[in-house]
């Protein structure tokens, strides 16, 4: 049986050498916000400038925080307003000072 010698196009990789995870444009904010949280107390929430120029906007911050929270296993509220990102661990504590949810 003959067998055509195979030519590969790219180059291979062990995925021991590849970097796992998100490494978005929001990193180092989210990383920070994520360290901060880790020592906040419950019922305090942590204020985060956003919307300047050369900062991130409010919706994709948010989204970035909640994606990590996600990931992390950490339950994460938020809330904006007047140029700030408030972020706070959820935790049964905290529900009296959040806005009700229409049950879907």
């Amino acid at each position: 049986m003959l067998r055509m010698k195979s030519t590969t196009k790219y180059e291979t990789v062990s995925l021991s050498h590849l970097r796992q995870g998100r490494r978005g444009k929001h990193y180092k904010a989210v990383v920070a916000i994520f360290d901060q949280l880790r020592n906040l107390d419950d019922g305090q929430a942590i204020k985060v400038p956003v919307g300047d120029p050369g900062r991130a906007s409010v919706s994709n911050l948010r989204a970035a925080v909640m994606r990590a929270g996600a990931s992390r296993g950490i339950n994460v509220g938020t809330y904006s307003a007047d140029g700030y990102l408030y972020v706070w661990r959820r935790t049964a504590g905290t529900r009296r000072y959040e806005r009700a949810r229409p049950n879907v």
